[in-house]
């Protein structure tokens, strides 16, 4: 069984994330960090929500690639700040982000704490699954990060031909209010599975699921899943015996049958391939996928999408420690 390390708390540096390999970097409010060039001032106008609302986005970014041309970073960081900055958003998954753009985040989201672990061995380099939450709202109880592959805790770890390492990172919060639906704790996790192998995919589902299933409370489970919402990854997701993983798109107008990648043309294919999950414990109010651009400029090559969830009145439940996954057994191959 794999068992929560001790977590330290640390403030991001200005030029470096500097942590050992060992540890999930964790921003509270103040902590300190290059200030990027400032987001337009414009704020996207949003419906009054319950006070027990969590509203939740999951956005992949796209990382800083010099091939991009009018699409990098510096030209589109700005539209990608004010989606992040302005829509209220208790719990941020953002999936690619390397760790220059890790800190622009940071620097531009104060209020936000943030749990973040790159995915390679040394944790200054590669992308990173950064997962932020409201620090006014929600209080950090547990965090973690694991690699999906055969030893999850182990930094920079592939496995099931991988085209690299992919990751996991956890929180799990507490309100800062009294929230006397949610009945405990509140689990988010955000992930991005491997692009290339569906078994990748699949033992990825498993990890998280697994995850999930040690959680006896509320769960959001959002990322880059690579996969269509018909697939296997969702059936592992969604399946026995625990309680299914509910798609806060699978009916919305404008959700299912609508592709999130997009390549920066803004005609997404059919597969969505963005999804926030949520479990029994919470109901959806509301789900969006924001297809907007700027004089014809997107934010990025994926769109982002978000829901709008709400604490179901049930017993409070116990709490206990939380213990990330082990990786699921070798599976003999099927005869042809």
């Amino acid at each position: 069984m794999i068992t929560l390390r001790g977590w330290r708390m640390a403030k991001i540096r200005p030029l470096a994330l500097v942590m050992p390999a060992f540890v999930v970097l964790v921003i509270g409010v103040g902590g300190s960090a290059a200030a990027p060039p400032a987001a337009p001032e414009a704020s996207r106008p949003r419906p009054p929500r319950p006070a027990d609302a969590i509203a939740a986005l999951c956005f992949n970014i796209r990382y800083d690639e010099p091939r991009d041309g009018e699409n990098r970073w510096p030209h589109r960081r700005g539209q990608v700040l004010e989606i992040l900055r302005d829509g209220g958003w208790d719990f941020i998954g953002v999936q690619e982000a390397l760790p220059h753009q890790v800190r622009e985040i940071a620097a531009a989201l104060p209020d936000h704490g943030l749990v973040v672990r790159s995915r390679e061995v040394d944790p200054e380099r590669g992308e990173a699954c950064p997962l932020l939450y409201r620090s006014d709202r929600w209080r950090l109880v547990d965090q973690g990060t694991f690699w999906i592959s055969s030893t999850p805790d182990e930094p920079g770890s592939s496995d099931w031909e991988s085209a690299c390492p992919r990751i996991a990172t956890w929180g799990r919060f507490a309100p800062r209010r009294p929230m006397p639906a949610l009945g405990g704790t509140l689990l988010v996790v955000n992930t991005h599975l491997d692009h290339r192998s569906a078994r990748a995919r699949e033992e990825g589902a498993r990890l998280v699921r697994a995850l999930v299933d040690r959680h006896e409370g509320a769960a959001i489970v959002m990322g880059d899943f690579n996969a269509p919402p018909d697939g296997r990854v969702m059936q592992i997701l969604q399946g026995p015996p625990h309680a299914p993983l509910r798609d806060a798109h699978a009916d919305f107008p404008g959700g299912a049958g609508h592709g999130t990648y997009h390549g920066f043309r803004g005609a997404g294919g059919a597969a969505r391939i963005d999804w926030i999950l949520f479990n029994d414990r919470l109901a959806r109010l509301d789900a969006t996928i924001d297809r907007s651009s700027r004089e014809g400029r997107f934010p990025s090559d994926h769109f982002p999408v978000s829901a709008i969830l709400q604490p179901r009145l049930r017993e409070p439940l116990p709490e206990a420690p939380l213990r990330q996954p082990q990786a699921s057994p070798p599976r003999t191959p099927r005869p042809d």
